[in-house]
């Protein structure tokens, strides 16, 4: 059985209560929707190099129930980003490549935005690091905003 979402605009972050599937009519603070497509293909991202960390923006759009009671995010796919500059223990995205990044997503997506962003820990565990926790409050600081940590070597 399919169900379908219809997609409101941003600023409105509302979606009709009849629109929702079943499943999320539970009241909740907060939910994370992935399509498995985007989810296989950040996995398969992380997953080409696990001796240092990559990542991405996860591209999607954010709602909530217009009684307010629940917010959650649609996951539609993932725009990987290219870095010259990572190890095993940090990635760093240039300004060029947020905004290259940005661009394709407008373009790509139209209707779509960043909700969050990913990236992995190979071999050293979830968790989101201090860097971690300033690009949170600095660029992903909305609270429906998603930080997605992957460990692809202890964790498939």
């Amino acid at each position: 059985m399919s169900h379908i979402i219809e997609f409101g605009e941003p600023i409105d972050l509302e979606l009709p209560i009849s629109g929702l599937p079943a499943e999320l009519a539970v009241k909740t603070d907060f939910r994370v929707f992935m399509l498995d497509s985007a989810h296989k293909k950040m996995l398969q991202h992380v997953r080409m190099r696990t001796d240092v960390e990559s990542g991405g923006i996860l591209v999607g759009h954010p709602f909530r129930t217009p009684d307010g009671e629940i917010t959650f995010v649609v996951i539609t796919d993932i725009v990987p980003n290219r870095s010259g500059d990572r190890s095993n223990v940090h990635f760093t995205v240039s300004p060029e490549e947020t905004r290259a990044s940005r661009m394709h997503i407008e373009e790509k997506y139209p209707g779509l935005m960043p909700v969050g962003w990913y990236h992995s820990h190979p071999g050293i565990h979830v968790f989101l690091s201090e860097q971690d926790m300033t690009i949170v409050r600095s660029i992903y600081n909305s609270p429906w905003n998603i930080a997605w940590v992957i460990d692809p070597v202890n964790y498939t």
